[in-house]
Parts: C-alpha cells; sequence; structure tokens
C-alpha cells in the first residue's frame, strides 16, 4: 500500500487526524488562528488527494516510530530505502504519495494520531508544496551563501 492509498482509505480516520492535531499540536492556538491552521490542512490535503504518486520512491518506505524525549513520546516521521534515512519533508509530494507505507502496521497508536504526526511533518516548512518549495530554495541558497563566507574565510593553504 502507497502513502496516498493508506491516507485517504479512510475518510473518517482523515477527519479525526485533523481533530486531533489540534489537542497534540496546536493546543495552546486561539479558536481564530484554529480555524486558519485547520483551514490550511484541509487544503493540504484537497491538493494531495489531486496529485498522482510517482515511483520515483517506490521502494522507499514511510517509517512513523514512536520516541520518547523525557516524559514526552512522540512520533519520528521519515522514510527509509535500504540503509538509508530519507527526510520527507522536502520531497515533492508526489514521491512522498508513492511510498510504501509501514507506519501502522502492528503499532500502537490509532490511524488517525499517525496521520497527523504525518501531515505536521510534511507540512513542516509549508501548508502546500510550493510553499515548501520556496522554503527548500531558501535554505539552498544559505548554504550557498555560507559555504562562499566560509570559503573567504578560511582559504585553501598550499
Amino acid at each position: 500500500m502507497n502513502v496516498k492509498e493508506w491516507l485517504f482509505s479512510d475518510i473518517d480516520e482523515l477527519k479525526k487526524a485533523v481533530e486531533t492535531m489540534r489537542s497534540l499540536f496546536y493546543d495552546k492556538k486561539k479558536d481564530g488562528e484554529w480555524e486558519d491552521i485547520e483551514h490550511a490542512y484541509e487544503s493540504c490535503l484537497l491538493e494531495l488527494f489531486q496529485k498522482t504518486p510517482t515511483t520515483e520512491y517506490q521502494h522507499a518506505k514511510l517509517q512513523i516510530r514512536p520516541e520518547k524525549l523525557g516524559e514526552e513520546v512522540y512520533c519520528e516521521v521519515y522514510a527509509t530505502e535500504g540503509d538509508r534515512y530519507i527526510g520527507i519533508d522536502f520531497i515533492p509530494w508526489s514521491h512522498v504519495l508513492g511510498m510504501d507505507v509501514e507506519a501502522y502496521l502492528n503499532h500502537e497508536k490509532p490511524k488517525h494520531e499517525l496521520i497527523a504526526h504525518f501531515l505536521l511533518e510534511l507540512t513542516f516548512d509549508g501548508y502546500t508544496e510550493a510553499d515548501m518549495e520556496k522554503r527548500r530554495e531558501e535554505l539552498v541558497e544559505r548554504v550557498m551563501k555560507a559555504e562562499a563566507v566560509d570559503d573567504w574565510l578560511n582559504p585553501l593553504e598550499d
């Protein structure tokens, strides 16, 4: 099963996931702020639904694993391909949708909570793929500038 099939296989779970996001990640937001965020996630889901999964990462497996940080338990969201770890936050969404899902099989958390963690990770740098791409370009530009400054400050010695 790929990510798109998993994500959209049960609309009730998807609705619960958006509701769960408020309690897990946004409980301190005022109602008006939450409504804006909720609308952004609804738009994100519509964009995801309209995309066709690609086979670019068909052998990658989406992982959603519980991790303990002090007393808090959160879910780490990433993909693996063999022994390679892949962050999903800057990958085109159609590629992510085509990944295999290993996420919720034999998992203690309910599916809607896993979806909530997946959506939070996917949208960390923007609620649309265009926003995410813009953020990625900004980060690449910063890295290039930092490398240029580093090269200037530390010239190679002969």
